[in-house]
C-alpha cells in the first residue's frame, strides 16, 4: 500500500512541476505581450515607426507572419498549414533575418502595430465566375 502512496506522490509532484513550468512560460508570454502592446514606458509613436518592406518576404513567410500576428503559436501555425514546427521556425528565422528583428515579439511589434496597412491583411476571396468561359480558365490569385 505504501508503494501506491509513494507512486501517487511522485505523480502529483511531477504534475505540479509541469504546471509551474507552464505558469512561468505563461508569465513570460504575458510580459512579452504587454511589451508589444506598448504598455511599458517609452513606446515609439506610430509616426516614428519606419515602414515595413514586406516585398522581401516570400508568400509562405507572409502567411506565417499573418498567423503569428493573429496570436497563433508555432505548433498551431504548423498544424494549420500542414507543416513541421521546425519548418515554421525555419521560415520565421528567414523573416527575422530579412526584416532585421531578433524575436517573435520584435516581429509582432514591427508588423502588428501597423495593422492591415502593413500589407498583412488576408487576401480577399476571388470573385465568383459570372460566365462559362471564365470558369475554364485558371483562377487569379489575390494580390498581397
Amino acid at each position: 500500500m505504501s508503494t501506491n502512496h509513494t507512486d501517487a506522490q511522485r505523480l502529483l509532484k511531477a504534475r505540479i512541476d509541469r504546471m509551474e513550468i507552464a505558469l512561468r512560460q505563461l508569465q513570460a508570454d504575458l510580459e512579452e505581450v504587454a511589451m508589444v502592446a506598448g504598455l511599458r514606458a517609452g513606446r515609439a509613436s506610430f509616426d516614428e515607426v519606419p515602414p515595413v518592406d514586406l516585398s522581401v518576404l516570400s508568400s509562405r513567410e507572409l502567411e506565417i507572419v499573418r498567423h503569428l500576428l493573429q496570436g497563433r503559436r508555432v505548433a498551431q501555425i504548423a498544424k494549420s498549414l500542414y507543416l513541421s514546427p521546425n519548418t515554421v521556425r525555419s521560415h520565421l528565422k528567414s523573416v527575422f533575418r530579412k526584416l532585421g528583428v531578433h524575436s517573435q515579439g520584435e516581429l509582432i511589434e514591427l508588423c502588428g502595430s501597423r495593422g492591415p496597412s502593413a500589407g498583412l491583411a488576408p487576401p480577399a476571396p476571388a470573385p465568383a465566375a459570372s460566365d462559362a468561359s471564365s470558369s475554364t480558365s485558371m483562377p487569379k490569385l489575390a494580390a498581397i
